[in-house]
């Protein structure tokens, strides 16, 4: 069997999608548009092939944009190997690079070849490999198999509830001992026990000791890790590298993360080498990275620059405090900004509070429902607003020239008879009051609006 010794890794044939008119194409390096873009979705490069959707169909083109192999398949994956797992219906087999079957959609779960084996579910649920020939061989030895198979020659699998490693005959080379298993990569994989993670050399030998509430597998010779809800990456020694950020894994040397003021990049020592400036951020291939900010997609490159600049003249900051400046304002009191509106219709408490947690404005995400002493603090009488709330001329006092239609919720929360109440405050009267947090409506508060609020860098 000619194994790899690392998981495998798509060559992209150096093109990259891009995404116009909800349309997917491809551009090079340079950001020339070398594939018009005019297909549903792609998921990119691989082997010299694209997978594409035309419609509810799946196929693949090469890297000319001409299609090789006809859509026809419900999904479809990329290629590996020389094989792509391609679905019809509820069923999975694999494929060649002319699109012929090597293997029968008959499987109810695949996972990906590496070399010359894949795991399989058989549609009466055994588990199985199946080789590129699409025979299937080592049916029925294992409960469960990870979907990436072997990396260095062991490929995790189950048996009796615990996890070991195999090799490719399918000899237990790992005894199961685990509650979890995952590949090897930089000579370690993450395994649990006792509900923690930890890593285990090709021996079943810990070299970090199970410690964590997540362990991910190496890449590039680091990991990523997480405790009580803090995340960092540590090297093949266990030694932390950094803790600050909730990131992804390593590729080209870099991973993204993100932070208080976006996405940016870090290097292997930690050290924060592409600005946080972005709105998400994907790992880099090939030296380019897909990045979005502003509702705007790009690539840059390892040291942060566009490939093509999507803010000519401009950049992402001053653009994002341009728009901010047209439905926001900064309390420099407090350094909280608000939205110039609030949500303008009735709203339950619950509601409310997703309103703020899923709102996107000014080129901002983060928002929240303020706490009542927040409400409190923007109130002056000094200040009068004319509006209206339930049809009647009202006086609003209120900083920053925000606009109102109603009373708030606030986030802050009491106890009632009956159950749960929430504090709301009235910039008519300046008065606060309460009411259930389970309905809206009812009572001086009639209508409860939600009027969001972030913290500046949040």
């Amino acid at each position: 069997m000619n194994r790899p010794v690392e998981r495998y890794k798509p060559d992209n044939s150096g093109l990259y999608p891009i995404h116009v008119n909800s349309k997917y194409g491809f551009m090079d390096r340079s950001g020339k548009t070398v594939i018009t873009a005019q297909f549903d979705s792609s998921s990119g490069f691989s082997e010299g092939l694209a997978q594409v959707r035309v419609g509810t169909k799946s196929g693949y083109i090469n890297t000319k944009g001409a299609v090789v192999i006809t859509p026809q398949f419900d999904e479809a994956g990329p290629f590996q190997y020389g094989r792509a797992a391609v679905k019809l219906g509820n069923r999975f087999g694999f494929i060649d690079k002319d699109g012929k079957y090597i293997s029968s959609p008959d499987f109810s779960w695949v996972g990906s070849f590496s070399g010359d084996l894949a795991p399989v579910k058989t549609a009466d649920g055994v588990m199985a490999f199946v080789n590129r020939s699409g025979k299937i061989v080592l049916s029925g030895k294992f409960d469960s198999l990870g979907p990436a198979g072997f990396t260095a020659g062991l490929a995790p699998a189950s048996s009796g509830g615990k996890w070991g490693f195999i090799d490719a005959t399918g000899k237990w080379i790992i005894d199961p001992q685990f509650e979890y298993a995952g590949n090897f990569a930089d000579g370690l994989a993450p395994v649990i026990v006792g509900g923690r993670f930890g890593y285990a050399d090709q021996k079943g030998k810990f070299v970090i000791n199970p410690q964590y509430d997540f362990g991910g597998e190496f890449y590039e010779g680091y990991a990523i890790f997480a405790n009580a809800g803090k995340w960092g990456i540590i090297d093949t020694k266990g030694r932390v590298k950094d803790a600050k950020f909730t990131r992804n894994h390593f590729s080209d040397g870099l991973a993204p993360v993100q932070t208080e003021d976006g996405w940016g990049f870090i290097d292997r020592t930690g050290k924060m080498v592409v600005t946080p400036q972005f709105d998400s951020a994907d790992a880099f291939q090939n030296g380019l990275a897909r990045v979005t900010a502003l509702g705007k997609e790009a690539y840059i490159t390892t040291t942060g620059a566009f490939v093509v600049d999507p803010f000519p003249g401009t950049n992402i900051r001053a653009e994002r405090a341009r728009i901010a400046a047209e439905a926001t304002w900064t309390d420099s009191s407090t350094h909280l900004m608000w939205a110039l509106r609030d949500n303008g219709s009735d709203v339950h408490w619950d509601a409310a509070n997703r309103y703020c947690s899923s709102l996107s404005l000014g080129g901002f995400t983060g928002w929240r429902l303020p706490e009542i002493e927040e409400l409190a603090g923007i109130y002056d009488p000094a200040v009068n607003l004319a509006g209206t709330y339930n049809g009647n001329n009202i006086t609003w006092h209120i900083k920053g020239g925000i606009h109102l239609s109603g009373g708030h919720w606030s986030a802050t929360k009491t106890s009632g008879s009956f159950g749960p109440l929430a504090w709301l405050f009235d910039f008519s009267s300046g008065q606060r009051g309460s009411m259930y947090a389970v309905y809206s409506g009812g009572g001086d508060f009639a209508n409860p609006r939600a009027l969001c609020v972030r913290r500046v860098g949040a």
